[in-house]
């Protein structure tokens, strides 16, 4: 492989429909290229389309560097499960403890403050 994409050793991929994936996933694949973690997400971008957009990551099994010399595939690395980023995360998901249900009890609890006893 040469060109300006020859040093490329990580691609994200996102589909438009299944067709679309199967296609340019064959042609990755008979390329060198391999999923990254054996793993794709499926998503819907657009609200009423009658399909989902799919999102593989793809990595190169030795990507060429700009001498065409072979290099090791790196790896980005994990954040931590327990890192405060992740932890904002999965509060930010959490029904109890989004934003908007923290919003709203804040609301709830000052709207009972308000009203007259009796």
């Amino acid at each position: 492989a040469d060109g300006p994409c020859a040093s490329l050793g990580t691609l994200a991929y996102i589909s438009c429909g299944f067709p679309a994936l199967v296609r340019d996933a064959d042609a990755l694949l008979a390329s060198g290229w391999r999923v990254r973690r054996q793993r794709a997400e499926a998503h819907v971008l657009f609200l009423g389309a009658n399909h989902l957009e799919t999102l593989c990551v793809f990595e190169r099994e030795a990507p060429v560097g700009p001498d065409g010399a072979k290099q090791d595939a790196q790896e980005p690395p994990r954040s931590s499960a327990n890192s405060e980023r992740g932890q904002r995360a999965r509060r930010a998901r959490d029904p109890a403890t989004s934003p908007r249900a923290r919003r709203l009890a804040a609301a709830r609890a000052a709207g009972r403050r308000r009203r007259p006893s009796g």
